[in-house]
């Protein structure tokens, strides 16, 4: 039996093996986060990419069939797009699409194992990125009977590219990378119109993410400022 990731440590007879590496790199759209925003109802799809550790590219067409399969009923829309080498791991890159909600009520209503919750504060509007633990197990435990392995939230690197509007936003984050830069202080990124920005968690939010099932990423204010033309 293959084994899902290739990394572990054996001692005489015993092997413990660890679990694999679960990137997450979703883009969100600031005119999708502010139409949910102005209606707790609306919910609306957006795409994300899951980069799942495999053990090597020779692997790649018999995973994406069987992680494909595993994954179906839990993430929307899921197929595999091939495989990549980075460094000494291959990872197989799966796309889907993940719900946008409004409250923590709608969250609960939602069928997928991941998505983006916000809810307003006094600051404007609060965004996380979420993880259904119920539907995570599930999936843990339909790799732990297929491989004797399991995913690994904690060890993973969560990505949010965050596509601005025709409008200027400001943007209020603490202890992330904001494109490849380290913030350890309280900031307000000024996003310009028709521009992104990558915002990577840190591991404090991957380990509360696998084991609290969300992970604060940032607040989008409530004004805008209106593009003068």
């Amino acid at each position: 039996m293959k084994k899902l990731c290739i990394y572990f440590l054996v001692f005489s007879s015993l092997t413990l093996l660890s679990g694999c590496k679960f990137n997450f790199i979703s883009n969100l759209y600031v005119p999708d986060l502010r139409k949910v925003a102005s209606n707790e109802h609306t919910v609306i799809m957006t795409p994300a990419t899951f980069e799942v550790e495999i053990p090597s590219k020779d692997d790649c067409a018999e995973f994406s069939t069987k992680l494909s399969e595993l994954m179906s009923d839990l993430i929307s829309d899921i197929s595999p797009k091939g495989c990549v080498d980075r460094g000494f791991e291959t990872y197989l890159l799966m796309e889907a699409e993940i719900p946008i909600v409004n409250g923590f009520a709608k969250w609960l209503e939602s069928t997928s194992m991941f998505g983006i919750l916000m809810f307003e504060n006094n600051l404007g509007f609060s965004i996380s990125l979420m993880n259904n633990l119920d539907k995570y197990k599930i999936l843990n435990n339909r790799l732990s009977k297929e491989y004797h392995q399991t995913f690994d939230i904690s060890k993973s690197t969560l990505t949010i590219v965050l596509n601005s509007s025709l409008n200027e936003e400001v943007v209020l984050m603490q202890d992330v990378f904001v494109n490849r830069k380290p913030v350890d202080r309280y900031l307000e990124y000024p996003l310009k119109r028709r521009t992104r920005v990558e915002i990577i968690l840190s591991n404090v939010a991957s380990s509360h993410l696998e084991s609290e099932g969300s992970a604060f990423a940032f607040i989008l204010k409530k004004w805008v400022i209106v593009a003068l033309s």
